[in-house]
């Protein structure tokens, strides 16, 4: 670990760790929030209830158990094992290098110029907005997008060629808002986005993510190849936003161990308490143990109340994705409740000696989880902007950014 918060990883030289307030940076890919930025409530959208404060308490490694369940010895389940490790074979090093096979060249370069337009709200579309503009300050995303859509036949029928057309709108020098190609055609990578509804921006950019992720899957698929799971976090949407994360599950009362190895394209953490929070001492408590919730039971003694895990990101991502869980469940469970808790942040930020910059991040305004308007914030040199729906980005001092996120 490095830095007084005790930071864990392995990250490889170009496994470049950090994050920001939105998260959307990395040293080799200076880009910085978004999707899952600071203000991102996770409540929001289909997926907000496990984005919730207070959420995931019960991971998929440690389902509930069933039945009563009789403590001690004579309650022990013969099906649980005592230790059980899930994915390790992500440890294993990629047999072939999907990036190559499919003829990508996904190189760091300096971010395009995305503040010449506007893009116009198609009925609540506010979320997607300002995911495509935080996107756009990608180099390796518009990479991926063009090197794509130039070998792909399908067009409009294709969440990436959708994408590639979308940046490419944004970095026009024609001063025109224009209706976003993904958002009109959400139906292709969120069906049940159609709706006029609010949605959350960091559950837009995983779907969206995703899918173009699929499209390259199933073109590997096509060509018959042997090769390992660790060799489909090569490719590109894996290779830009994956880091490699380990939970430890721990059962105190019969000693049951699960370790789980999983893949991630962001980072949801807690809002610690105290007067200075800040996107570093938020990634560090994320890490250290925690007590699962008292109902949480364990598969093998059934007890409940003895549950502990801890997470450690054994690869950094180039470009970390966060999202702070703002939103807890009120009275009774039946609202939510937004934590405005100021996070301070710096336009750089470095883990386990790797660096990352700030390059843009989303902002919820207002106080209702299932209302409000996301405003984004993005750097394109020294100067930061403010980018809101049709208008053209305004540029705004770094102060006021550091105020308003």
């Amino acid at each position: 670990g490095a830095g007084p918060a005790g930071l864990r990883g392995l990250g490889g030289a170009d496994e470049l760790a950090g994050a920001a307030p939105g998260g959307l940076g990395g040293a080799d890919e200076p880009v910085g929030a978004g999707p899952r930025g600071a203000d991102e409530p996770a409540g929001a959208g289909p997926a907000g209830a496990d984005e919730s404060a207070g959420a995931g308490a019960r991971g998929a490694d440690e389902p509930a158990g069933a039945g009563p369940g009789v403590p001690g010895e004579a309650g022990l389940s013969q099906e649980e094992p005592l230790v059980s490790s899930i994915g390790s074979e992500l440890l294993n090093a990629p047999s072939l290098d999907a990036l190559g096979i499919l003829n990508y060249g996904l190189h760091a370069q300096a971010p395009l110029d995305a503040l010449a337009r506007g893009t116009n709200n198609l009925g609540l579309t506010c979320y997607g907005n300002r995911l495509l503009r935080s996107l756009a300050f990608i180099s390796r995303i518009h990479a991926w997008a063009q090197q794509h859509a130039a070998a792909c036949a399908d067009g409009a029928g294709c969440c990436l060629c959708l994408l590639h057309s979308d940046l490419t709108s944004l970095c026009n020098s024609s001063n025109a808002s224009f209706d976003p190609q993904v958002m009109l055609h959400r139906r292709l990578w969120a069906p049940d986005f159609v709706a006029i509804a609010p949605q959350c921006p960091r559950e837009a950019f995983s779907r969206l993510i995703d899918k173009c992720r699929a499209i390259d899957e199933q073109v590997l698929q096509s060509l018959c190849l042997d090769y390992n799971r660790s060799s489909l976090f090569t490719l590109p949407g894996w290779d830009i936003f994956g880091a490699l994360v380990k939970r430890r599950t721990e059962c105190t009362s019969c000693g049951r161990l699960c370790v789980r190895h999983d893949y991630e394209d962001f980072m949801s953490v807690a809002i610690p308490s105290g007067r200075e929070v800040t996107v570093y001492r938020a990634l560090a408590d994320e890490q250290e143990p925690e007590a699962l919730r008292v109902d949480d039971r364990c598969v093998r003694c059934k007890h409940t109340a003895c549950m502990t895990r801890e997470m450690t990101v054994v690869r950094w991502p180039r470009v970390l994705v966060v999202q702070f869980k703002r939103w807890s469940v009120g009275a009774m469970g039946r609202r939510f409740t937004k934590n405005n808790q100021p996070v301070a942040f710096d336009t750089h930020l470095v883990i386990n000696l790797k660096p990352y910059k700030l390059r843009s991040v989303i902002v919820h305004q207002g106080q209702g989880w299932v209302s409000g308007h996301y405003v984004a914030y993005v750097s394109h040199g020294l100067e930061w902007y403010l980018t809101d729906d049709s208008a053209c980005p305004i540029e705004v001092p770094w102060d006021v950014v550091q105020k308003q996120v």
